[in-house]
């Protein structure tokens, strides 16, 4: 199986061995660093039923949402708008109205307690009010 190496410059102590990793092993790391297999849904069916998902939780969206820093908004909806798809391919099934709901309906929440602004940047996106500040 192929490898790779990482090396890193030698100050003779034992800790500076070269170490390597296999190509599935850096694969699922890098994986990992960018938030996918974080969150794992729970199937609620029985055997002989269609299977049914749980929604990711608000609290897992929002987390997910921070680590991400940024969730490009584009209207095109060929097959669903493309800001929902980053968040089902990292946590399953999850709320759109729920997600549509703490992003974007001003109605719901004080300007103060808003947790995400949108944003032009490189892109329209929606990013942590703390990017703000």
């Amino acid at each position: 199986m192929p490898t790779t190496q990482v090396k890193k410059k030698s100050t003779g102590k034992a800790s500076d061995r070269v170490r390597t990793l296999s190509i599935e092993a850096a694969r699922r790391v890098v994986l990992a660093a960018q938030g996918f297999g974080a969150y794992q849904p729970s199937n609620n069916s029985n055997k002989s039923s269609k299977p049914t998902y749980d929604n990711a939780p608000w609290r897992m969206q929002h987390a997910m949402l921070r680590r991400m820093s940024a969730l490009q908004i584009d209207a095109i909806n060929t097959v669903i708008r493309s800001h929902y798809m980053p968040l089902f391919s990292r946590l399953g099934h999850y709320s759109r109205d729920e997600l549509d709901k703490h992003l974007f309906d001003a109605t719901q929440q004080r300007p103060s307690k808003r947790k995400f602004f949108e944003y032009w940047g490189h892109e329209c996106s929606v990013m942590p009010i703390d990017h703000y500040h």
